[in-house]
């Protein structure tokens, strides 16, 4: 469930939504020009657990890693098309290409 998805989402920079995975792993972003900016997410209980995809190698400037931004913003991106259409598939993950 995306919280604040309430009739149509529209881009408004202005406005912040919130995707919860689960207890202490969540999302926020905002919808610009139809497309999910991710303002900030939790990246809890993967120490060791998950290797870098090959493609996606390294963390960010925040210290997080890279793949897991993309795969928070790959399943805010399909909560949003849910959201719009159910029958949405969800997005290929740029690991996976190739």
């Amino acid at each position: 469930m995306v919280a604040g998805l309430e009739g149509d989402p529209v881009s408004d920079p202005e406005r912040l939504y919130a995707l919860v995975f689960r207890p202490k792993r969540h999302c926020r972003f905002r919808i610009v020009d139809g497309e999910v900016v991710i303002e900030d997410f939790t990246e809890t209980q993967l120490g060791g657990t998950y290797a870098n995809p090959p493609a996606v190698q390294g963390r960010g400037p925040d210290g997080r890693r890279r793949w897991s931004k993309i795969a928070v913003g790959r399943e805010a991106a399909y909560a949003l098309a849910r959201h719009l259409d159910p029958d949405a598939l969800r997005p290929g993950a740029p690991w996976d290409e190739g």
